[in-house]
């Protein structure tokens, strides 16, 4: 049996992210994931290199946290596509609205940043660090509390081991296990739709621009990378159609996308695999329990479209570790209730 400070279910960006500011406040952090240790090569990301094809759009807050990590420069040194301005518009073009970031004294409106490219150099950043242990390929299979010490434990039982810490964090996703293993209620719909993404490269330059169009029958975003006339899309469509637009051929695809978006680039073509992924919002009723937490999308999942979804997350962990980071420093109990309940 192994004692933790922090239990951290999942691996993902947010559930590094997480670890990783609570490293820097010297915690004792375990990391179970159900997956292989992480085999990305960090050279593949470079201007030439295809993208990979879930990107996030990354806001002015997310930057700062991943700057306190010392994160941000290697990002940069790789792979980040900064934006200036936001092109909104409708079908019909009569309704629109644009942002910039000159007008609010910034440099940028946000940076499109690959996802597996952000969990990488998480991984990386932590993988040999003497604070947290790995357990990768886990086999999940319960929770306890313990009843010594006054329940100041919580017990994850695993296939082969028993883990125990102070606090158990559930950063495992829409499915979450931890959440329905503490039976916290949540609300849960499908929006009928899923979403396409793929990389393209456009006749015109992007111009540093993301353009969102609001169509009768979804919504399609071009989101600019490093490449001035590479972008990353997000169609979001019925899923009906979205197995169509999957199905059609090569030519085809791209005469749909070039109309769907007004050729406001010019023609359009597709220089990447393509793959779709349901859409659904869920939120959970409570964001914690008796010696549990829950942080990104273990307790929310949002609509792409105003590209929140891990920025949220982020928020998350970041909350979180600045309650326990404190809660530490007055010497109390990290897994109480009462001081969890400041993080939700």
């Amino acid at each position: 049996m192994k004692s933790y400070d922090v239990v951290i279910i999942g691996g993902g960006i947010v559930g590094l992210t997480l670890a990783s500011l609570l490293v820097k406040a010297h915690f004792h952090i375990a990391i179970v994931e159900q997956n292989p240790p992480l085999s990305i090569n960090l050279e593949h990301f470079n201007l030439d290199c295809p993208y990979h094809l879930r990107v996030s759009s990354i806001n002015g807050k997310s930057k700062k946290i991943f700057q306190q990590l010392g994160l941000w420069e290697k990002l940069v040194d790789l792979r980040v596509s900064p934006f200036d301005k936001i092109f909104v518009f409708e079908e019909n073009n009569k309704a629109q609205l644009e942002f910039d970031a000159a007008s609010i004294y910034q440099e940028e409106l946000g940076f499109i940043v690959e996802n597996d490219l952000i969990q990488a150099c998480l991984y990386n950043l932590l993988k040999n660090d003497p604070q947290i242990d790995f357990y990768h390929q886990a086999i999940l299979e319960d929770i306890s509390v313990e009843s010594e010490q006054q329940s100041r434990k919580i017990g994850l039982k695993l296939a082969d081991q028993q883990l125990i810490a102070s606090l158990i964090v559930g950063a495992d996703g829409k499915n979450s296990w931890l959440r329905n293993k503490a039976k916290i209620p949540m609300m849960q719909s499908s929006y009928e739709q899923s979403a396409i993404v793929t990389t393209v490269q456009t006749q015109l330059p992007h111009l540093k621009m993301a353009r969102q169009r609001f169509l009768a029958d979804g919504i399609l975003a071009f989101l600019p990378l490093q490449n001035s006339k590479w972008c990353s899309i997000v169609w979001s469509v019925a899923k009906q159609k979205a197995q169509e637009l999957q199905n059609l051929s090569e030519n085809l695809f791209n005469e749909q996308l070039t109309q769907a978006f007004n050729a406001i680039l010019g023609d359009v073509k597709r220089i990447s695999a393509i793959d779709a992924f349901p859409l659904m919002s869920l939120e959970a009723k409570d964001y914690i329990s008796k010696r549990i937490a829950l942080i990104g999308d273990a307790i929310h999942v949002v609509h792409p479209l105003a590209g929140l979804g891990l920025n949220l997350g982020l928020a998350d962990a970041f909350c979180l570790a600045e309650i326990l980071s404190q809660g530490r420093k007055e010497h109390k109990d990290i897994g109480s209730y009462s001081l969890l309940r400041s993080y939700q």
